[in-house]
């Protein structure tokens, strides 16, 4: 899910990467509460600590997506798909993914929503 909305936000679709991630939690959210009622009270607390960790992981990476300052437009307007400027995206406007504070964010939660894969 994490790595969705990368490639989303590296795609310059930064609202879908948002939309999709904020989703998930919810749908992560109403999950849990149906999972812990389902299992013994002796594993209830494990189930409860893995479905929090899950949305711990997912709500983290929403926030610091959202938190990605948009780039310093161009100095000259550009017509769209005409842009040569490594921070435009493919729609011809600026994409956050491409600054030095988007990609430390992909990074990250890359790291997070692959915590073995190191």
């Amino acid at each position: 899910m994490i790595q969705e909305a990368n490639e989303l936000f590296k795609a310059g679709k930064e609202r879908a990467a948002q939309q999709k991630l904020r989703a998930k939690l919810r749908s992560l959210r109403t999950r849990a509460v149906a999972a812990a009622s389902a299992v013994p009270i002796s594993r209830a607390s494990s189930v409860d600590l893995d479905f929090e960790g899950q949305a711990v992981a997912i709500a983290r990476a929403a926030d610091e997506l959202e938190a990605v300052p948009a780039p310093k437009p161009s100095p000259r307007p550009r017509a769209p798909g005409s842009c040569t400027d490594p921070l435009c995206a493919e729609v011809g406007g600026p994409s956050k993914a491409k600054t030095r504070s988007g990609k430390v964010v992909v990074r990250g939660n890359f790291a997070r929503a692959n915590p073995f894969q190191r």
